[in-house]
This record gives structure tokens, sequence and C-alpha cells, in this order.
């Protein structure tokens, strides 16, 4: 047995994080070829960091004639290379989240989000997979238990035995209800006759997050595109008097746990008040934007992240994502609509001792999450640092309650253009990683276990970026897919 391994690693974040961060996950391919070895002879690459390198990784696997091929990210990384990995090569796929922890530590941090962000990096691959309706499996574990593992094992057997997908059967959906309400309406014209804006399109080889002219054709909602001298020009017309009113405003309500610079404070400012300016400008219910971006980090006239201006901008009822991912804009201004709240996030981890996900973010969000104690609190995005230094990035705290997840795709399966949502119920608890430069909690699925039910999560196409919001709604993004004539797909 050949097994191709496709360990990925994206380099956007090597500035912020120590200089021994690629030897570790260096290491941790080593450590999955290691315990793949117990199922065969593993061809490894190493790690895919770039477009070229996962170009060369697939002539490897041609050359050497793979039986099956085992995607295990070692971190968030763009799709694109997945995808150039596997061009031209139908053997057996299975996608792995190779965890390394079996409980969350308490001193989880922003920088731990990042080295550590296998299921991030799974969910990216994993979309495009569906997305062009190819098949494949999902196996989430811990990294040590990758030569013990009943389903890995399972998986390469049924690859020896040529029966990999012929004994497959279909998982029954659960049938939802369709509860109507007059916020279901609500949402639906918001988007219909309300335009979203972007402000920077996707990060480069983001494929998960893209989506075509076509794709919104069939929903029916338009885009604005902001340049970035139309940013520019409202950023410097922003009036100092208007700034220094943000500034007292955001000083009488927010706390902060790290010292944010008078500058920081003030640029930050200025920024979210330019966000709000396009935002009226265009009567627009919400939409994107990207601060890894030319606009915004590396853009010498504004150089910082806009969190702060997209969490004001949230407690208003707009709406915004980050990374240029319209598709998640449109999940959060449903989601603000039907439930009253909604927060943009990323599943980081596996929590195998609780069984439960850590939910976070970069430090942004809707605070309205919490309608009792949010204990708003800032702190400089020490994180993200632009050509002016860190931004301001915004945390609070997310109480115990019953919530939603879901994430939303446009797909192209059999020639077809089409769109589907996938949700999960659930509870979260009280925010307890401190540390982390954002919103946080743990999200129990009140399906199965955590790990399996994020795989029927990541087979069923959900994105990397994800939407929470208190309650529990399946019963209503049932009525709301139907009338816009999109897929529902629940975790069950």
């Amino acid at each position: 047995m050949k097994i191709g391994l496709i360990s990925v690693y994206f380099g956007l974040f090597d500035e912020a994080l120590p200089p021994t961060f690629r030897q570790e996950r260096t290491d941790l391919n080593k450590k999955i070829e290691n315990g793949l070895s117990f199922y065969g002879d593993v061809v490894n690459p190493g790690l895919v960091d770039n477009e070229e390198s996962a170009e060369h990784a697939n002539e490897l696997f041609i050359k050497t004639n793979i039986d099956s091929l085992v995607y295990a990210p070692t971190m968030a990384a763009p799709p694109i290379y997945l995808k150039k990995c596997i061009n031209n090569i139908t053997t057996p796929l299975i996608c792995i989240a190779p965890q390394e922890f079996y409980s969350t530590p308490q001193d989880y941090d922003t920088d731990a989000g990042t080295k550590h962000s296998t299921l991030v990096g799974l969910t990216m691959g994993t979309n495009i997979l569906v997305r062009e309706g190819k098949k494949f499996k999902v196996n989430i574990l811990h990294v040590d238990e990758i030569p013990s593992s009943k389903e890995l094992n399972k998986f390469f057997s049924s690859v020896s035995n040529q029966s990999i997908y012929n004994s497959e059967t279909t998982k029954p959906e659960n049938v939802v209800k369709a509860i109507q309400s007059d916020k279901i309406i609500e949402a639906i014209d918001a988007l219909k006759s309300r335009p979203l804006i972007a402000i920077g399109g996707p990060i480069s080889g983001y494929l998960d997050v893209e989506v075509t002219d076509k794709d919104l054709n069939i929903l029916d909602i338009d885009i604005k595109r902001v340049t970035k001298s139309e940013l520019n020009n409202t950023f410097n017309q922003v009036e100092v008097k208007d700034t220094k009113r943000l500034i007292n405003e955001i000083n009488d309500r927010f706390k902060q746990i790290r010292k944010v610079e008078d500058d920081v404070l003030e640029r930050s400012c200025k920024l979210s008040l330019a966000i709000k300016k396009i935002t009226e400008n265009y009567n627009a219910i919400g939409g994107t934007i990207n601060c890894h971006s030319e606009f915004f980090r590396w853009n010498e006239n504004i150089g910082i992240t806009g969190c702060l201006g997209v969490s004001c901008l949230a407690e208003e009822g707009k709406m915004f994502s980050c990374t240029g991912d319209i598709p998640t804009s449109i999940a959060l201004v449903t989601a603000k609509i039907i439930s009253g709240a909604a927060l943009y996030c990323e599943c980081y981890t596996i929590d195998f001792e609780n069984d439960t996900i850590l939910i976070a973010n970069g430090g942004e969000g809707d605070f309205t999450i919490n309608n009792i104690d949010p204990n708003l609190r800032i702190l400089p995005e020490d994180h993200y640092l632009g050509d002016n230094g860190p931004g301001v990035a915004v945390q609070f705290d997310i109480k115990d309650m019953n919530a939603t997840l879901i994430s939303i795709t446009p797909t192209f399966i059999n020639e077809k253009n089409d769109w589907r949502i996938i949700l999960a119920e659930g509870t979260v608890s009280k925010s307890e990683h401190q540390k982390m430069e954002g919103p946080n909690t743990m999200f129990r699925f009140s399906s199965r276990s955590a790990a399996e039910s994020f795989e029927d999560w990541a087979l069923l196409g959900a994105t990397h970026h994800a939407v929470l919001m208190p309650g529990h709604h399946n019963g209503s993004y049932k009525a709301f897919s139907d009338m816009m004539n999109i897929n529902l797909k629940v975790v069950s």
C-alpha cells in the first residue's frame, strides 16, 4: 500500500509566531508520516507551503503510483494547495485532523489557535471537495492515535479490497419541520433589497470562501465592491471631532485588558468611522472586509486591522465577515435577523475529554450575543500587526445558552450551481480562555460526540468560517432555505 501524504502549511502568520514554528509543523508532519507507516509505505513530499510545492507533490504522487491519499493539514492553509496536490488523481482520499491536545489548555491563546489549527485546515480542504462533488472520508483523532485508529484501518483495508465506496450507505437525513415567522421574511427581504459590500477580496487561494457572480445571481444578492482609493479617501475625510467622540464612547464602554496606546485607539476609531460611512453610503446590510490585504494591514495609509469597526457595526445590525468571505457575510446577516445576534467564528480544536469544540475568532464580533453581562474589553491586536502597528481587538464573554452553528457555501456538483446551509444545534458555555484576543466559547453538539459531529460538519461541506447564534433554529432555517431554494444539511 502506497499512501500519499498531504500536509499543508501557511506562512502568512510566520512573523506573529516564534521562529521555531515551522520546525514544529515539520515535526508534526513527520509524526503523521510515522503513524501512517503502520498501514503502508508513505510517500511524503514534506510541508506543502505554496502552489509550486503542491504541484511538485502532485507529480510525485503520480510518479510513485500511490494507492490512497491522506490529507492531514498541519495548520490552516489555502485549499488551493490541496486542489493542486490531487489534480488528475482519483485514488481514494481520507481527510484527517490530527489534534494535538486531549483537553484544551486553560492558557490557550491566539498564537496557539494558529499553531494548532488543523481543524480549521480540515474544513478549508473538505469544503472544496464537497463543492465539486468529490468523494472522501473524514476522521478526527489525536495524532498519537493514528497507528491504532479503527477508522483509518477500515479505510486502508477497503482500499486494499477495492471496496472503499462500494458498500457506502447514505445516512438518512433528519426531517426538519419548517417554522415560518416574520423574521424569515425580514431576513430574505434584507438580503434581496440591500447590497452587501466587499472591502477587499479573498486571500489568494482561499477557495472555500470564494463565490462567483453566477452563484450570487442564484440568490439574487447584490455585491458592491469598494476600491482601495475609496477606502483611503473616506478614511482621510473622517473628522477629528468624530474620532474623539468615538474614542470617548469606547473608553466608557470597554475596559483595557492590555494597554491600548492612544494612537492605536485613535487610528482604529478613525477606521471604524470610515467603514461605517462606506456602509451607509451604499445602504448596505453588511458585507466583508479582508484585513490581510493591501486594503488594511498592508496599506501605508491605514496599516491596521478593522476588527473594532466591524464589531461596532454588528451592534447596529450590519454584519461583516473577514478575509473577503461573502458567503459567511450572508450567513451573518440572516443569523442576526433570525436570532437577534450572530458571532463570526472558526472551530479551532476538539476537547476530547469534555466532548466539546473551541469556537473563537481573532478579535471581533457581535457582543449582543451576550445580553446579560458581556464584560466588554479591548486590547492591541498584536497577533495581526500591520504597517502602522496593531489595530484594536475586541473581547467579550459568551454566556451559557442553547446555540446554533451554521455555515453556507455554494456548490457545483454534477455541473449544477447550487447553495447549501450546514447547521448544527447544541449548547455553549461561558468563555474561559481569556488569553485569546477575541471572544470564545466551548460548543457541545446536540447530536453525537464532538469528533463524530464535526466529521459530519466537514463531510457536509462547511467552510472554515462559521456563524454562532443564540437558541435553536433548525426549523427557522428550514423555512429560510425553502424560500431561498437552498439545500439545508443538518448535523444529526
